[in-house]
């Protein structure tokens, strides 16, 4: 979404529903399954909307803050093995902002798109 693509958020959408319908969690700790189910539904919900929207970049970004949000919960109890950079864009949603996760430290901003793309704060780095 950082170059205002719909065909390749709804790749990415795609993408991470297939991920998250593949994803055995039977090795997970008692509370990382707890997280899990907690988000799931939501991750997977909000994934299939972004992958289906293909001309409402605006509205996919509304569902893409709520998924950041439980990625970042469930990606937080499972302890990735590289590290994440948990990104914040202040402007997002009437300067409520946004979070989202990056496997770079750079900030690429996804919800502002092009026209601010370097706009945010990486508030902490998720082992």
């Amino acid at each position: 979404m950082t170059a205002d693509n719909g065909n390749d958020a709804a790749t990415a959408g795609k993408q991470l529903n297939d991920a998250m319908q593949k994803l055995d969690n039977a090795s997970f700790k008692t509370e990382q399954k707890k997280v899990y189910d907690e988000v799931k539904d939501d991750i997977k919900g909000h994934a299939e909307h972004i992958t289906a929207n293909a001309n409402e970049i605006a509205h996919r970004r509304e569902h893409f803050n709520v998924l950041s949000r439980g990625m970042y919960d469930l990606v937080k109890s499972v302890k990735p093995s590289q590290p994440l950079y948990k990104d914040h864009g202040p402007m997002f949603n009437d300067n409520k902002g946004a979070v989202w996760l990056s496997e770079v430290k750079d900030i690429m901003n996804l919800y502002d798109g092009k026209k601010m793309l370097t706009c945010g704060e990486q508030p902490q780095e998720t082992k």
